[in-house]
């Protein structure tokens, strides 16, 4: 589901209801706050997407406490996990055709970084000598 087209605390509900574990990879505090919205009782709401470092979300003391609601932090940019992923993308262990979404030559370096600002695509490569 695209939650550009959809609301995802409106439709994943009809789904499968509450959900167990809903992991935000995106780091905008709306995502956060829609994962969080779609765990019920005793679910975990992983923030596993950088989000600004001055942004914030407004939770409910109570439902975390009522609930036992977790929110969890992961911090995931470290040399290890770069080296890992590194590893991963070599053996051809991820399909990274399907999340590369823009190509430019050094010449569209400005349009990418616009279209990243927009939120507009997912990943995008820069070739220098294209």
């Amino acid at each position: 589901m695209d939650p550009g087209d959809k609301n995802p605390t409106a439709v994943i509900p009809d789904l499968v209801s509450d959900v167990d574990i809903a992991i935000e990879a995106v780091g905008f505090p709306e995502t956060i706050t829609q994962a969080h919205a779609l765990t019920g009782p005793g679910g975990r709401t992983l923030v596993f997407g950088v989000p600004p470092e001055d942004a914030t979300v407004e939770l409910s003391p109570f439902d975390l406490f009522f609930e036992e609601r977790e929110v969890v932090g992961s911090y995931s940019l470290t040399p290890n996990t770069f080296s890992r992923a590194v590893t991963l993308l070599d053996n051809g262990r991820i399909d990274v055709d399907t999340l590369v979404t823009d190509e430019f030559g050094l010449e569209g370096l400005e349009t990418a970084f616009e279209q990243m600002e927009a939120h507009k695509g997912l990943k995008k490569l820069v070739y220098p000598n294209r």
